[in-house]
């Protein structure tokens, strides 16, 4: 246990569950249409994963590195019979190929979205939506801000 503590604080973003309202938001301000591909970037527990096929009639596709929270997103998509539309890739989103995406969730942090500006606007096809939850995506202009209940910021993108 002391092991996965230590090695995910050399994560990029630390995992904090986002609350079901705040979920519904997002998925909302990216405006999903049926057979959209929603990629979310350090996917957690796939919560957003399920919400956008149950909800949207999306394809979600999540990457996730830490194993536990692979699993943790598995359990979730099973136990919600999204599977046949949900998955999870296990790996390093800073490797993985995100040319499919029609919309990108991010929930990381100011490193990670730094890290990640350069590789969304390179692979990403023109008009494909991000929204990024907490922090802003450096040199890209919003489109729209709107703030959760709780007064935290959420930013849309258009590539």
């Amino acid at each position: 246990m002391l092991g996965w503590i230590s090695w995910n604080i050399t994560l990029d973003a630390w995992w904090q569950p986002t609350d079901r309202e705040t979920v519904s938001q997002i998925l909302d301000l990216l405006n999903i249409e049926p057979g959209d591909v929603v990629y979310d970037l350090g996917c957690g527990d796939g919560r957003f994963l399920t919400r956008a096929v149950k909800n949207y009639d999306a394809e979600a596709v999540g990457i996730e590195i830490d194993p536990v929270r692979v699993v943790m997103s598995w359990i979730r998509i099973f136990s919600t019979g999204t599977f046949s539309r949900a998955s999870v890739v296990m790996g390093n989103m800073y490797n993985k190929d995100l040319r499919e995406a029609d919309a990108v969730v991010l929930f990381l942090s100011g490193d990670a979205n730094e890290k990640l500006s350069p590789k969304l606007n390179r692979e990403l096809k023109p008009g494909t939506k991000i929204v990024s939850y907490y922090h802003e995506l450096p040199d890209w202009s919003p489109v729209k801000r709107e703030k959760n209940k709780d007064g935290y910021n959420i930013y849309l993108y258009e590539r």
